[in-house]
């Protein structure tokens, strides 16, 4: 009588690979829930200046904590007065703006017309010009023309009302 076999060669090869499937899946789950100890850092330490406003300075944690509770996309939320900084960081050095000196506009004539068309003929120091509606000349920009006077707006928003003088004046 012939005996079976009931382990056979392939049936060991499959044996083996399950055997070491579960073994590196058990050492691949230890390894994934058991953590190694951070590394102990130096805190920086922070030298607190003078806060002025507009001026960068370190966040207070409640600051921030009471920042992270609140609503970002509430349309009544504005901006804060005073920058924040992560501790460390040194804040850059805002550029400074420079307004452009807007010299005096002598108002030649001006055309009023339909849809929008009006516009200014102006002289300064650099010549005539014709300036339409929402241009800038001189520094200065241009918001409504009207019969024989027009309106500039400067960059400090001052509203400027300048007229035709008269001839022979």
């Amino acid at each position: 009588m012939k005996r079976l076999r009931v382990i056979t060669w392939p049936l060991r090869i499959a044996l083996v690979a399950t055997v070491g499937a579960a073994a590196l899946v058990s050492a691949s789950g230890w390894r994934a829930t058991h953590f190694d100890a951070m590394p102990a850092m130096a805190v920086p330490t922070i030298v607190r200046g003078k806060t002025e406003l507009g001026a960068y300075r370190p966040a207070l944690v409640s600051e921030l904590d009471r920042a992270v509770d609140a609503d970002p996309f509430h349309p009544e939320r504005r901006r804060p007065q005073i920058r924040y900084e992560l501790p460390g960081s040194t804040p850059a050095e805002m550029p400074v703006a420079t307004v452009p000196v807007a010299e005096p506009i002598e108002l030649i004539g001006t055309v009023v017309a339909n849809g929008g068309r009006s516009f200014a003929m102006c002289q300064t120091s650099a010549g005539p010009q014709i300036v339409h509606v929402g241009d800038k000349f001189a520094g200065h920009t241009l918001k409504s023309v009207e019969q024989g006077s027009a309106v500039f707006v400067s960059p400090e928003g001052k509203v400027m009302n300048v007229r035709v003088k008269k001839t022979g004046s």
